[in-house]
């Protein structure tokens, strides 16, 4: 094929992508990491993925999260990227994992009368107000060695009676709020906030992965007799909702990695040969008229005894029982404390073999259940399927284009200490320039002073232009 190139000159740009509904994405997971650059429409129904990178890393056998590799892949992921210099986006999102995530609900109010004055007892709330009531609310559902990942607004009360969603701009002299704060462990957030200000990258937006799959539901979905469970590799994490906010989260012990081993077990084998099995039956497309010797490998080829589909379900259904009966005490005594009966339960992962066993064992256990798959927000043909989160990527980019004005007071209590950290220590090299020069000769002060470098960390995008 030749290249003509008064073809070339004739061809225009006929559409280009908006770099505000661009977003940049850091995802932790039990035991891997995804970073992606994607771009989502105005309206939230199609996500065009720009780069995607994943990187595994070893979990520990304690529970623990493992800092260090996390940390490591995140590096791993983001220089292949090519740093994001090539693509521009607007917000960069980092989701955090389950296991380090408690739930709780905080509630606080303010007075919202004018000081030093005695012509009323009713004032108009203000945005100020607002705010000020959000920060004491944060404050107050404070745990120990814990941060605030998610901030969901719940009800709004005036004067102790009226409700509302939007209360600005109208009169009430105390305002209640009551709100479901996602709480994440402190020192892995900072540590994982610390390691991407070293890439120069500056976290806009921060969420649990509650929040982040939560993105995908509708809000006639989120009506409150039902739950959405995430299946991830070692965990399931648990969403519930009511009037169409998240009012409570969960997680249980047992993933993927759960149903694979145990599966395997029964099947007398490992668990890598039964991987090596279904990654062969997934990767198979059926055509649109088979010949009549093309069939699926119903068989594995590796196994000389005869093992059928019909065993791997059996096997796959008796392991999920170790999942489905405390999913199941977690789903009843949360409805028990919400005092809503919770009717279904919406499935979302990345294990075909994890959810089809999990699925049917919840029926039998009486609770609808509905398999979810976040792919149908991709182009036809996308490659990205598997990447590992594929519904939490999803739903964090449908969150970030419908939030208005989300708040993160964690962000900017941790931003506020970086900016003090760093203007004093411009302060101190003021301090030391201005030593220096007073104990310099006289004929030597007229000559221009170029201070030395600074040994402290790459200032970010957002930083260097509130300094500068």
């Amino acid at each position: 094929m030749s290249f003509d190139p008064a073809t070339f000159r004739q061809l225009r740009t006929i559409h280009s992508l908006r770099p505000e509904n661009t977003f940049a994405s850091a995802i932790v997971g039990d035991n891997w990491v995804v970073t992606a650059i994607a771009h989502i429409d105005r309206l939230g129904r199609q996500i065009i993925p720009l780069r995607v990178r994943r990187s595994f890393y070893a979990a520990t056998n304690d529970g623990e999260m493992n800092t260090t590799a996390i940390t490591e892949a995140l590096e791993r992921c983001w220089t292949t990227m090519g740093g994001g210099n090539e693509f521009e986006y607007s917000k960069f999102i980092l989701c955090l994992p389950p296991r380090i995530t408690r739930s709780r609900i905080s509630a606080s109010s303010i007075s919202t009368r004018p000081q030093n004055t005695f012509h009323t007892d009713r004032a108009t709330i203000t945005p100020a107000h607002l705010r000020d009531l959000q920060n004491r609310v944060c404050r107050d559902g404070f745990w120990p060695h814990y941060a605030v990942a998610d901030f969901i607004p719940l009800t709004y009360h005036m004067d102790g009676e009226r409700l509302s969603r939007d209360p600005i701009g109208k009169s009430a002299s105390k305002l209640d709020l009551r709100a479901h704060l996602v709480l994440a462990d402190q020192d892995f957030t900072r540590e994982v906030l610390c390691a991407l200000k070293e890439l120069n990258i500056d976290i806009d937006v921060l969420m649990s992965s509650h929040a982040a799959v939560a993105g995908n539901l509708p809000r006639t979905e989120k009506d409150g007799d039902s739950v959405l469970v995430d299946v991830d590799r070692q965990t399931c994490a648990c969403s519930f909702f009511k009037d169409g906010n998240m009012s409570h989260t969960e997680w249980v012990e047992g993933g993927s990695y759960t149903i694979l081993e145990g599966a395997a077990n029964r099947l007398k084998t490992k668990p890598e040969e039964l991987a090596l099995w279904l990654n062969e039956r997934e990767n198979i497309t059926m055509p649109e008229n088979p010949a009549p010797d093309g069939l699926l490998p119903l068989y594995p080829s590796w196994r000389s005894e005869i093992t059928s589909l019909v065993d791997l379900d059996l096997a796959a259904r008796k392991a999920a029982e170790s999942i489905a009966a405390p999913l199941k005490n977690t789903i009843e005594n949360t409805s028990a404390r919400m005092g809503r009966p919770i009717r279904r339960v919406i499935l979302t992962g990345d294990d075909n073999l994890t959810l089809r066993a999990l699925m049917a064992t919840l029926y039998q256990s009486g609770l609808i259940c509905e398999w979810r798959n976040p792919s149908e927000h991709l182009p036809e043909g996308d490659t990205t399927n598997s990447t590992p989160g594929l519904a939490r990527l999803t739903g964090l980019m449908n969150a970030s284009i419908h939030a208005s004005c989300q708040r993160q007071p964690f962000l900017e209590s941790y931003n506020d200490v970086l900016i003090n950290r760093i203007g004093h220590g411009i302060q101190k090299l003021n301090g030391r320039v201005r030593n220096w020069l007073e104990e310099r000769p006289s004929e030597s002060r007229s000559q221009s002073v170029a201070p030395r470098p600074s040994k402290e960390r790459p200032l970010a995008g957002a930083v260097r232009q509130l300094l500068f």
